[in-house]
C-alpha cells in the first residue's frame, strides 16, 4: 500500500499473483492458500543486457518540433543566458565530457541549498492542458554522510496574473549515485484554467553537497484523443483480440456456442487468506464473489514480513519463504516501494543487494516472474521514470528482471485520462510487462468513483504492455485501507454504481457467439480476446460434442468442429 506499509513490506520478496481456478483449490493453512494450475505463458520476454546510455532508444525523445524548449537552449550546446536557463546560488561550467547528446553539457557545482542550480521560466503555456516535462541528469559527486543515495527532483511553480506563486511537484529519481550514469527524470502536469504570467521549472538535490550534471530538456503537450472510449475501444481490438475461424460440418440446423472460459488478461484482486478459506455465510459469498469475477488474486498481508537488518537475515528469509511457496506463486514481488526507502543499503552498506536479492530469488526458483513493485508511479506520476530507470540499470547489469509492478491507488480524482496513460508509457518505457498491482479509486462521491475505475481500466486494458490488473478489495465487509473505493456493498456484495461500471467492463471484454448453421456446413470468423475457450455444438437442447481451445498470439487460431 502507498507508503503505511513501507516498512513491513521492504525489499523481499512478496507474491504479486497467483492464477485462480475454481476446481482446484486446496487449502494448506490459513495463511496459505495454495491454487494448483498451470503457470500463465504470458510471457514473452527475454532477458537482455541493455546499454544504459541508450536510454533514449528504450524511452524515445518527443519529437523535436513539438519540444517547447527547442529555441531556448533545451540540449545546452550554447551558453546558458538569463533568456534560457537561469542560475540561483550555484556555478556552472559547459563541459564536453561523457554527455548524453550533443557535444555540450551543463555540470552544476557549488550549490548553497538544496533548490539551488539551474531553472527555466516558460511563457505562454496552454491553459488547462496536459503536459510533460523531462531532462536527463547525471550525478557527479557523491554524498559524504553515509547514506547510500541521493534524491533528484523536479518541481514547477506558476504565477498568477494576481500574483503569488503556486508550487507543484513534478519528477523524482531517489537512487542517484556518481556512477556516471545518465538518467531520465520527468513527470506529466496539468496547466491552471486561470491565466498565468508564465511557468518556472526547477532542479532540486538532495543534500546539498551534490553536484550533477544536465543534458537534453524537453517539454511537449500530450495529446488527446477526440474521443477516449473510441480510442480505448480500438486499442483494446488491435491488441487484446485476434481472429478466430471456426470451420467444419455439423447436423442441419445444430448451434454453435463458441464461448471465453478463462481471459488470457488478468483480472484480479486482493484477498484475505482467512476469508477466503472460511466457512461462514459470510466467507462463502466472499470466495464465490471472487472465483466468479476473478482469474487472478494475491493476498493483501498474509505473506508480509518486517524488514531484516543484516544480509544474513534477509537471505535466510527470501530462500525460506521461496522454498515454501515454489510451484504456486507466479510472480513475486521481489523488492517492493524499493523507491521510497533505501533501508536494506543503508543497514547493510551494500549498495547493489537488490541485485543480489532479485539473482537469489531466481536461483531458487527459475519458472516465476519477478518484478518491481512501487507507487506514486500513475497516481501522481512523481515516480514513472525512476521505476523504468531503475528497471533499465538493473537490466544492464544482467539483473533477471520480468516485469514492473506498479500500485495504483488514484485519489484527487477525477484525474485526466491521458495523464494516466502517458504514466503507463513512461513506466513501461523499460521494455517489461506490467502489472497494476494495486488498484483502488477513491471517491466519496459514487459517479466520480466510478468515472474514474472505468477510465482507469480502460487507460491499463488498452495499453499492450499491461497483462493484469489486480484490485486492492472490493467490498466493504473486507475493505483493507478505506471505505470510500468499494465496489460491493453488504455480505451479499451487492453491486454500488462503481462495481456495475467496473463488472459491466468485465461482460464487454468477453467474447461469446452463438449461431445456426442452416446447412450443415461451419466457415465463420471474428474477432476474439486470447484466452481458453469452450466450443460446443448443440441440436435440440443436448450438447453433441464439447473441445476446449486456447486461443493465442502466435497461432493460427482456426479450429475444427
Amino acid at each position: 500500500m502507498d507508503g503505511t506499509e513501507r516498512r513491513l513490506a521492504g525489499c523481499c520478496p512478496r507474491s504479486i499473483g497467483f492464477l485462480l481456478e475454481k476446481r482446484t483449490i486446496e487449502v494448506d493453512r490459513i495463511d496459505s492458500v495454495v491454487i494448483n494450475n498451470n503457470k500463465s505463458d504470458f510471457y514473452d520476454t527475454k532477458l537482455e543486457t541493455l546499454a544504459v546510455r541508450s536510454v533514449d532508444v528504450i524511452f524515445g525523445h518527443e519529437d523535436e518540433s513539438k519540444n517547447l524548449l527547442k529555441n531556448l537552449n533545451w540540449d545546452f550546446e550554447k551558453e546558458i543566458s538569463a533568456a534560457d536557463w537561469k542560475v540561483r546560488t550555484a556555478s556552472t561550467e559547459k563541459i564536453s565530457q561523457n554527455c548524453y547528446t550533443g557535444k555540450y553539457c551543463l555540470r552544476v557545482y557549488n550549490r548553497q541549498k538544496k533548490d539551488s542550480g539551474i531553472y527555466m521560466r516558460v511563457y505562454g503555456m496552454k491553459p488547462s492542458t496536459s503536459y510533460y516535462m523531462s531532462l536527463f541528469i547525471k550525478q557527479t559527486t557523491n554524498r559524504t554522510d553515509g547514506h547510500a543515495y541521493s534524491r533528484i527532483r523536479t518541481l514547477g511553480r506558476y504565477l498568477p496574473m494576481s500574483g503569488g506563486y503556486k508550487n507543484f511537484n513534478l519528477g523524482r529519481l531517489p537512487f542517484m549515485r556518481a556512477d556516471d550514469v545518465w538518467r531520465q527524470i520527468g513527470a506529466d502536469f496539468c496547466t491552471p484554467a486561470e491565466e498565468v504570467k508564465y511557468h518556472e521549472f526547477w532542479i532540486r538535490g538532495e543534500p546539498t553537497e551534490i553536484d550533477y550534471a544536465v543534458d537534453t530538456a524537453a517539454l511537449t503537450e500530450i495529446p488527446v484523443p477526440a474521443n477516449f472510449k473510441k480510442d480505448t475501444d480500438r486499442k483494446i481490438n488491435l491488441y487484446r483480440k485476434t481472429n478466430l475461424t471456426v470451420i467444419g460440418k455439423v447436423p442441419k440446423d445444430a448451434v454453435i456456442v463458441v464461448q471465453l472460459r478463462k481471459h488470457e488478461f488478468g483480472f484480479g484482486t486482493a484477498i484475505k487468506g482467512a476469508a477466503f478459506i472460511g466457512e461462514r455465510d459470510i466467507d462463502k459469498n466472499y470466495r464465490k464473489f471472487i472465483l466468479e469475477y476473478f482469474n487472478w488474486a494475491v493476498f493483501e498481508n498474509d505473506m508480509k514480513w518486517k524488514p531484516m537488518e543484516k544480509r544474513k537475515e534477509l537471505f535466510r528469509r527470501i530462500k525460506y519463504v521461496v522454498n515454501h511457496y515454489k510451484g504456486n506463486i507466479t510472480e513475486w514481488d521481489v523488492c517492493n516501494e524499493y523507491l521510497h526507502t533505501h533501508f536494506f543499503e543503508d543497514k547493510t552498506g551494500l549498495l547493489d543487494i537488490i541485485e543480489d536479492e532479485f539473482k537469489e530469488v531466481m536461483k531458487l526458483d527459475p519458472e516465476t516472474k519477478l518484478f518491481l513493485n512501487d507507487y506514486q508511479v500513475v497516481r501522481d506520476g512523481q515516480y514513472a521514470s525512476a521505476q523504468a530507470m531503475l528497471a533499465t540499470y538493473l537490466l544492464s547489469r544482467g539483473t533477471p528482471v520480468h516485469g514492473i509492478g506498479i500500485q495504483s491507488h488514484l485519489r484527487n480524482l477525477p484525474i485526466r485520462p491521458e495523464q494516466l496513460a502517458k504514466r503507463v508509457q513512461i513506466a513501461g518505457s523499460a521494455g517489461l510487462p506490467i502489472t497494476i498491482t494495486e488498484f483502488s479509486a477513491h471517491s466519496k462521491d459514487m459517479k466520480v468513483r466510478a468515472e474514474a475505475v472505468e477510465m482507469a481500466y480502460r487507460v491499463y486494458f488498452s495499453d499492450p504492455k499491461v497483462h493484469a490488473i489486480i484490485m486492492w478489495g472490493f467490498g466493504d465487509q473486507y475493505g483493507s485501507f478505506a471505505n470510500d473505493f468499494f465496489l460491493t456493498e453488504g455480505p451479499d456484495n451487492k453491486l454500488n454504481e462503481a462495481g456495475k461500471a467496473l463488472f459491466g467492463l468485465f461482460k464487454k471484454w468477453r467474447t461469446f457467439r452463438r449461431f445456426t448453421s442452416t446447412t450443415g456446413q461451419v466457415n465463420t470468423s471474428f474477432r476474439a480476446f486470447y484466452g481458453d475457450y469452450e466450443l460446443s455444438v448443440w441440436k435440440d437442447g443436448k450438447a453433441l460434442k464439447k473441445s476446449f481451445v486456447k486461443v493465442t498470439r502466435d497461432g493460427d487460431n482456426i479450429f475444427h468442429l
